[in-house]
């Protein structure tokens, strides 16, 4: 696993379990992390704190990760990461159209999530 410094990442998930597990590890790795269930409860946490990247679920009540995703890059123009159990068809086609915007299936194994997401902090401070 990459090492990469601490990030404040906005975490949205309505899978309590899964994203207090994910929120764990993530802080156990040394980052600051924004806990949201949805994306309503997201907007206004996004916009009080200063989070650099998202990680959230594609499909959600209200709207969907990749409008999550837009509105981050908005506001904040950070990395964003999108986890679904339906990572392919029209899912995949939605989100690849967006280049700052990556895919990751669940079950999300640890390791890989942690690497894209430095993967996506270092090609961003090369540009």
């Amino acid at each position: 696993m990459a090492s990469c410094t601490c990030i404040p990442i906005l975490l949205v998930d309505q899978d309590h379990i899964f994203r207090q597990a994910l929120a764990e590890n993530l802080r156990i790795d040394g980052h600051e992390v924004v806990e949201c269930d949805s994306a309503e409860e997201a907007l206004p946490a996004m916009r009080a704190r200063a989070c650099v990247a998202l990680i959230a679920e594609y499909a959600m009540p209200g709207f969907n990760g990749v409008h999550l995703a837009d509105e981050f890059r908005a506001a904040r123009s950070g990395p964003t990461l999108l986890v679904t159990a339906q990572s392919s068809g029209a899912v995949a086609a939605h989100v690849e159209v967006r280049h700052y915007v990556r895919l990751l299936p669940k079950p999300v194994a640890y390791d890989q999530l942690h690497d894209v997401l430095h993967d996506l902090f270092v090609v961003r401070s090369d540009s």
